[in-house]
């Protein structure tokens, strides 16, 4: 997703908008870390050609032909495909398997309905259901999966996954994660953008320069690409009890934090362009 080659040719819908998008991002910063996690996903976000507001936008955007490559939870890329669209769909080489999950609300008017639905969701024939093409799940009885149609995924035989997903940590922190991927990405997307376009043509020009100054203009990327992969905050202080508790309060510092988000994001963005431009000047 940070590939020069796909600016322009990506979309993901906002995690705010998105549980399962919302999972993809905290699996990526599990995996990563905070600090790498956040430079991979605003380098990847600078490559975005749109951030959508719904996750049904996303394999509709690839399937259209509109963009090349979007960002999804397996079960849209499975669907598309056994619906004969002409698209492909890879798991990560570092991802979790996160089950989905399935629950009867208390005091529901029809508890003895909800029973029923929940045992047969769970049962052999309710499980079968989930390899129909247009749900594309997959089961969680082991033995189903010898069933499956060819080629399907199977969590159990394949090796899937390579994180260890927290999930404390990610409810913890979910609601700031959401904010901050807001305040600077999808909010600042056009800044984001225009500063990895900047970055890259620089890189280009550099590569190929025989100038005098290249070294120095690659300082000069090279800072400005560090400027553009940095989050506002760090994996404590966005795990602190004071700053969760802001985000579930919707307290005045919740406020304060996304704004001094959105003036880190913007004054970065802005500072990396202008060292990219120098940069791309050194080059001729």
């Amino acid at each position: 997703m940070t590939n020069p080659r796909y600016y322009n040719h990506l979309v993901i819908s906002a995690p705010s908008r998105s549980g399962t998008t919302h999972l993809t991002i905290e699996t990526i910063l599990q995996a990563f870390g905070w600090e790498k996690g956040w430079a991979l996903l605003l380098n990847a976000g600078g490559n975005m050609g749109s951030i959508t507001e719904r996750s049904f936008g996303v394999p509709e955007a690839v399937i259209s032909g509109q963009y090349g490559i979007g960002v999804v939870i397996d079960f849209f890329g499975l669907s598309a495909i056994a619906s004969g669209q002409p698209v492909e769909f890879a798991y990560p080489s570092l991802t979790s398997v996160v089950p989905a999950s399935v629950g009867i609300v208390k005091g529901g008017p029809n508890p003895q309905e909800a029973r029923t639905f929940v045992n047969y969701l769970l049962s052999e024939a309710g499980q079968m259901v989930l390899f129909a093409p247009e749900i594309a799940r997959l089961p969680v009885i082991p033995d189903l999966y010898a069933k499956a149609p060819k080629d399907y995924p199977n969590p159990f035989k394949k090796k899937m996954g390579g994180v260890e997903f927290n999930d404390e940590l990610s409810s913890s922190r979910r609601d700031v994660v959401n904010s901050l991927y807001d305040h600077i990405i999808t909010f600042r997307h056009n800044e984001l953008r225009d500063a990895w376009k900047s970055i890259y043509g620089a890189e280009a020009a550099l590569t190929k320069s025989k100038s005098a100054n290249a070294a120095q203009g690659k300082g000069m990327v090279a800072e400005a690409r560090k400027l553009a992969s940095q989050a506002p905050i760090n994996d404590k202080r966005a795990s602190d009890k004071e700053i969760t508790g802001a985000f579930k309060s919707k307290s005045g510092l919740k406020a304060q934090l996304e704004t001094e988000w959105e003036n880190f994001a913007r004054a970065n963005y802005a500072k990396a362009k202008e060292l990219a431009e120098k940069a791309l000047a050194s080059a001729k």
